[in-house]
């Protein structure tokens, strides 16, 4: 029997890659049966296709896929995958672990590269909580933002960097995380109302921990700085950066 040239091997292979588009193949969905006399050329040219860059493997070694490499874009897939997790209207902190769950292969270690991308176009906001990065999507945020004003709520007119200032210097003064929102009200000389509103939303996106502290030790200024959580007043608040 005439041996198959070698040119026409890899076209065959590339022609079924082409099929098939972004799904891909796996090794044994491209490759004749390994009982087969065209095994081995089949093998050796999807080496050589592999090596001159015209077909990729979106898997693993252990578990490939591959595609025509016009379908070899993982940063685009991991963009993707990381989109899917977004929940309408909820606000959800996310690991980059939980973020890429599902992923292998070369989407998988794409995956840093496409939160810092959507970080980068605030499609995700990045929060550090102690020595943890977690990720929130931005437009739930949004969505909530503009449900709250429709609601009545204020669109949060105050100065940001007089509460992160004033908080800096209560906590440099006291030693302790927490601090009264009476006092960090007094300090940045901002009205009340408007930065309760913040610490609300703050401490939806995990920025701001409230605190339920003492009650019976409260006075009145104190009570009434309290922001309402869950159904209870919490009379103390941690930023954090």
């Amino acid at each position: 029997m005439k041996r198959e040239s070698y040119e026409n091997v890899e076209q065959k292979l590339l022609q079924k890659l082409d099929v098939v588009g972004s799904k891909g193949l796996t090794k044994s969905k491209l490759l004749p049966k390994k009982t087969s006399p065209k095994r081995a050329a089949a093998e050796e040219a999807l080496g050589a296709l592999l090596s001159r860059r015209l077909i990729g493997n979106l898997g693993t070694s252990r578990s490939p896929r591959y595609v025509v490499i016009s379908h070899y874009k993982p940063l685009e897939l991991a963009c993707s995958v990381v989109e899917a997790k977004a929940i309408p209207e909820r606000l959800i902190l996310y690991t980059i672990t939980e973020l890429g769950k599902g992923c292998t292969g070369a989407v998988k270690e794409a995956i840093p590269e496409a939160v810092a991308l959507l970080v980068k176009e605030k499609k995700l906001l990045a929060l550090k909580r102690g020595r943890s990065l977690y990720y929130l999507f931005t437009a739930p945020l949004r969505e909530q933002l503009l449900k709250n004003e429709a609601e009545g709520d204020e669109p949060l007119p105050l100065d940001e960097g007089a509460v992160r200032r004033a908080y800096r210097q209560l906590v440099g003064e006291s030693g302790l995380p927490y601090v009264a929102i009476s006092r960090l009200q007094e300090r940045a000389g901002v009205a009340l109302d408007p930065l309760k509103i913040w610490l609300k939303e703050q401490s939806r996106i995990g920025s701001v921990v409230p605190s339920r502290g003492d009650w019976s030790l409260s006075d009145t200024c104190q009570r009434e700085a309290a922001i309402e959580m869950r159904g209870e007043p919490h009379l103390l608040v941690q930023l954090l950066d």
